[in-house]
């Protein structure tokens, strides 16, 4: 008989599965979209369109809770969060790690149409009343958000 103080599923495994989970999700959503014919920047725009009004608690808190909140999706998706500066004006955050080769190859995807997927941001900061914008530093996914003006 089993201990009924005991979960049949530890916190712990449901975690290490969810994150695994929503790491996949860039993967599946871009190669979706290449199989679709369309882009990685179409799949990134799409699901940022998708997302941005969940996001509505993030309104008005200004760059670096924005940018927190997008540190926090890196890392949930299997990115490790290195650096998160800034303000409620300019904010900026620094991923390692985004985008595995075996993944990659598995998925039949780049390095550069899974960073593309990091333009999931820039719709999600435009329903926001902010701007983001993403590059690559050598290992590094910069993602920088900004109120206009």
């Amino acid at each position: 008989m089993s201990d009924p103080t005991s979960p049949i599923l530890p916190d712990e495994e449901i975690t290490r599965f969810a994150r695994m989970n929503a790491s996949a999700f860039p993967y599946v959503v871009t190669a979706l979209a290449r199989e679709c014919g369309r882009s990685a920047d179409d799949a990134a725009a799409f699901v940022g369109r998708t997302f941005a009004p969940g996001w509505e608690e993030v309104r008005g808190q200004g760059a670096r809770v924005a940018a927190r909140y997008m540190a926090l999706n890196l890392a949930s998706g299997g990115a490790d969060v290195v650096a998160l500066t800034g303000d409620e004006g300019h904010a900026e955050v620094r991923a390692a790690g985004y985008g595995d080769e075996g993944e990659l190859a598995f998925y039949g995807l780049t390095r550069d149409d899974l960073d593309r997927f990091v333009g999931t941001f820039g719709p999600i900061a435009e329903h926001l009343g902010l701007r983001a914008d993403w590059r690559r530093e050598g290992e590094e996914i910069v993602v920088t958000v900004e109120r206009p003006g």
